[in-house]
């Protein structure tokens, strides 16, 4: 018996361990709360993300976020490791990203940037 609970504990403490790595963390940068709608696939879930706080959000296979003070219809995919800011302006980001008049700006490869008409 001994030996099943250690083993249950074991397999607790690296599902611990690992849950990190399915996570995807969303940071609010505003001054208000914000609704934050997890869809995975068959479910949705809706987390509160306090100002200035961020929530981990297990997405193991990829899910959708979107918020619901957002600006409607702008969703994000997202997939383990990826990192989120909610704006200022209640705009749901990716952390590395720049918001140019409602859309996504690409970013350069070590290649140029895609469309350059320099490039040869």
């Amino acid at each position: 018996m001994t030996s099943i609970k250690s083993t249950m504990t074991l397999f607790g403490a690296l599902m611990l361990a690992t849950s990190p790595a399915w996570a995807v963390t969303v940071t609010n940068q505003a001054k208000q709360e914000h609704t934050l709608t997890v869809d995975l696939g068959a479910t949705e879930n809706d987390h509160k993300v306090a100002a200035g706080k961020s929530l981990n959000v297990d997405c193991p296979v990829g899910c959708a976020l979107r918020l619901r003070s957002g600006p409607a219809g702008y969703d994000r995919m997202a997939d383990k490791g990826d990192k989120l800011v909610i704006n200022q302006d209640g705009f749901l980001l990716y952390a590395d990203e720049e918001l140019v008049t409602g859309s996504v700006k690409e970013k350069p490869t070590d290649k140029g940037t895609k469309g350059d008409a320099t490039q040869k």
